[in-house]
């Protein structure tokens, strides 16, 4: 028997652009990052395996964004320029566990239990100016939210597997328990300023409190059988249990802290859920098949009220949706490395209680959301084909994807825009159930070295189409998007210590509306990127590399180049190659922009951030395996 304890301690320190543990910004802003870590492995050899980690994150993010929004109806357009200025600090407490027990040669045991202990400050300034078809201004909207939120979460897991002593019969069981609670606190103003005759100012202060808490059960239970050398059998059941009480209590600070009933709510929700089924697979000489048939139950019930022990202010919502979902997988490897697969499943996706409760919320009052308790789950036919071939001897390979969906029902969200002689422009957004809409896309992967060990080209890309309705002041909207792309990668390896690769790709994306078709756009993203390793003496190494890009959108008159340059160098100390040294410099032209460009339903807008630009950092790192000495084609720094 051997015995294996190993501890593992890691601090971490990251200042710029959005990286960082568990940091789910998206690079917009400037952020600065923390983290630290231990980790805790124990193996016995056969019968136990015990992992445990506790890991610690913070994020303080700063971001300044402006963006313009060109809202269309059937027969009119208003604009929206937003400029948001935000400030956010985050941070987590994280454990991990893992227990695995081999009872006997037959029987395994493994038990999961995860935590996580949050908060987050963030302090929020938005300026949204509202012009009219002619540009000209009807309404500036100021909001100030300063907000603090306490979340903590457990989830835990319990997974049995047994073998049988006949060949191909297996049982599995397994449970789940999870538990949440989100605590958020907001101090919100609202200033609403107009600038036409004989209009007024308003001015809104209120404190919102929400208190949301989930409670989920779990359990499947899994049988399987070898019917035959070809043919297998297995039945399955899922049941999950879930519960949430969320309170939303809104006070006005103008008067005492006074409940604005209108604006709270109470809700008590239940989900119940079951899933039976069965299926058959057949696998001989490089073919496999599996088809299934499985009946589904969604069991909801909601009850909502303007706080809690008052009143209901509708009827409860109890709902019930029973499905048969059929699924087909077929696959094939022929002869050379060849592989084709395809498959074929009807997926059933029940509605969201935020989505059913039966009353109008919001934060900014220009943008109100409506509930529906009168959904029914979304319906889609899901197809997928695929083909794979790889060429040992020559290292060549080939893929290609393609997959659809069709949109039996789905959700969308209707929209009523119209003026407001409170607010200017009003946005009432309700979910609502649409037929029709599909989804299409493919892929294609390409790898050939040109010259052996020296040489290679690889090319990806693929096409991607989706049409979507969705009703603006009750006229339906059907948005259509066209995209492609392809990129094209050379790399060449001229000796063992010089490697550098020259890469192009091409983004096309068209954009078209049933209404108001001279909104349309069409946007075009070119990019170009060089990169360069050299190892220039023993253990010192170059690295660079150039990235410029191109963003066109003609509907808007933007034109915008971007090019990104880095580079840095490292040394190598010591016998093992255990600590490294880097001087880097990143953005060294200064030209880094966070740019978004999209269009959605009846909008089109186009977003720019700030983020980390030009920057310097020297660092020093220390790893107990000792860093490799040798260049290497990918991790490019």
């Amino acid at each position: 028997m051997t015995l294996d304890s190993i501890v593992e301690v890691a601090v971490f320190f990251y200042g710029g652009g959005g990286e960082g543990l568990q940091n789910r910004f998206d690079g917009r802003g400037f952020t600065k990052n923390f983290g630290g870590g231990a980790n805790y492995n124990y193996d016995n050899g056969k019968k136990s395996k015990f992992n445990a980690s506790y890991t610690y994150n913070q994020t303080d993010l700063s971001l300044d964004e402006f963006s313009l929004r060109q809202t269309f109806l059937p027969d009119t357009t208003f604009f929206n320029s937003d400029t948001l200025g935000r400030g956010e600090y985050r941070n987590n407490h994280i454990i991990n566990s893992r227990w695995e027990q081999n009872l006997d040669s037959n029987n395994v045991l493994i038990v999961k239990a995860n935590a996580r202990l949050s908060n987050q400050d963030a302090t929020s300034l938005q300026n949204q100016l509202f012009s009219n078809s002619l540009e000209k201004a009807n309404n500036r909207l100021s909001t100030d939210n300063n907000s603090n939120r306490d979340t903590w979460a457990l989830t835990s897991s319990m997974i049995f597997r047994h073998r049988f002593k006949k060949k191909g019969r297996a049982f599995a069981f397994s449970a789940a328990f999870n538990q949440n609670q989100n605590d958020l606190a907001e101090n919100f103003a609202s200033l609403n300023r107009f600038f036409t005759a004989n209009t007024f100012t308003e001015q809104i202060r209120q404190l919102n409190r929400d208190n949301n808490g989930n409670d989920e059960i779990k359990s499947s239970l899994l049988y399987t059988d070898a019917l035959s050398k070809k043919w297998f059998f297995e039945s399955f059941y899922n049941f999950s249990q879930a519960s949430s009480q969320n309170q939303r209590r809104v006070t006005d600070l103008e008067l005492n802290d006074q409940l604005i009933e209108n604006l709270s709510l109470f809700s008590d929700n239940k989900l119940l859920y079951n899933r039976l089924g069965t299926g058959l697979r057949y696998s001989h000489e490089g073919i496999n098949l599996a088809f299934g048939l499985a009946a589904l139950q969604y069991n909801l019930h909601g009850e909502f009220s303007r706080d809690e022990d008052q009143p209901l202010v509708a009827p409860a919502v109890d709902r019930t949706f029973t499905h048969v979902t059929p699924n087909v997988d077929l696959s094939f490897e022929l002869p050379n490395n060849i592989y084709l697969n395809s498959s074929y499943s009807f997926g059933v996706q029940a509605p969201q209680f935020n989505d059913l409760r039966p009353v109008t919320t919001y934060n900014n009052p220009s943008f109100r959301s409506e509930g529906n308790p009168n959904l029914t789950p979304e319906l889609s036919h899901r197809m997928s084909a695929g083909f794979n071939f790889w060429d040992p001897a020559s290292f060549s390979s080939l893929n290609f994807n393609v997959e659809y969906n069709l949109k039996e029902s789905q959700i969308v969200y209707n929209q009523i825009i119209q003026p407001d002689d409170k607010l200017g422009i009003l946005s009432i957004t309700r979910p609502e159930n649409v037929s029709g809409g599909n989804e299409f896309s493919s892929y294609f992967w390409v790898n050939r070295p040109l010259i052996k060990t020296k040489l290679t080209m690889s090319i990806n890309g693929g096409i991607n189409f989706s049409k979507n309705p969705a009703f603006v002041n009750g006229i339906e909207n059907e948005t259509t998007s066209r995209g492609s792309n392809v990129y094209v990668d050379l790399s060449a390896t001229p000796t063992a210590k010089l490697i550098f690769t020259l890469a192009g790709s091409l983004n096309l994306t068209n954009i078209s509306y049933s209404i108001q078709e001279s909104q349309n756009q069409k946007i075009r993203n070119t990019g170009i990127d060089g990169n360069v390793k050299y190892q220039f003496a023993k253990k010192a190494f170059f690295e660079s590399n150039l990235d410029y890009n191109i963003f066109r959108n003609d509907r808007f008159d933007f034109k915008q180049d971007i090019p990104i340059w880095n580079a840095s160098v490292r040394q190598l100390f010591g016998k093992s190659n255990k600590i490294e040294m880097r001087l880097a410099a990143f953005d060294i032209l200064n030209k880094r922009l966070a740019i978004n460009q999209n269009g959605s339903a009846n909008f089109i807008e186009r977003r720019i951030s700030n983020t980390l630009a030009r920057y310097f950092m020297l660092s020093m790192s220390y790893n107990v395996r000792g860093y490799e000495s040798k260049l290497k084609k990918n991790n490019w720094f």
